[in-house]
């Protein structure tokens, strides 16, 4: 009966491992490793990032803290992408948190990054979705202009993908 089950539990363990979520948890389990251990560098701020992402749909709080931390080591480092990044993503979790001037905030200060590294299709993104918050708080004429800039920035960065996104 031990070895059955030791075989069993083998069995499901491979199988959990394949599923999507099985990995998830591998790559949540990785990540919170790298944050934990690893030395202040690019990689680390990307770590932040990438564990905010992961886990944003299910704790956003959690994942806030994670992309500020990332945020906080990208301006130690200059790493101005990593810092863009983790601004979006903390804007798309205190959206989640219905905070919805946190969320802009953090949302222009991925712009201000977005624009000394030279990333018309994520600026145009920063834009939609600030447009998306200010419409949400009555804003109507400040979201318009958002949308126009977003336009802008969309035409300028030639990805049918950017443009695509825009018209959702």
């Amino acid at each position: 009966f031990t070895i059955l089950f030791y075989l069993l539990c083998t069995v499901v363990t491979a199988q959990v491992h394949k599923s999507p979520v099985g990995q998830m948890a591998i790559n949540i389990d990785s990540l919170t490793n790298i944050v934990n251990t690893a030395k202040e560098d690019t990689a680390k701020v990307n770590a932040y990032h990438m564990l905010g992402s992961f886990i944003a749909g299910t704790d956003a709080l959690a994942a806030l803290a994670y992309c500020k931390k990332g945020a906080a080591l990208g301006k130690k480092l200059d790493y101005k992408k990593g810092i863009a990044v983790c601004m979006l993503t903390a804007s798309y979790c205190s959206g989640l948190l219905n905070n919805l001037n946190s969320s802009t905030s953090y949302i222009d200060s991925a712009i201000f990054y977005y624009k000394i590294i030279n990333k018309p299709d994520l600026i145009a993104l920063c834009y939609k979705n600030r447009a998306e918050n200010k419409q949400k708080l009555g804003k109507l004429k400040q979201a318009l202009n958002d949308c126009d800039t977003s336009m802008y920035y969309t035409e300028i960065s030639n990805r049918k993908s950017a443009k695509k996104s825009l018209y959702k």
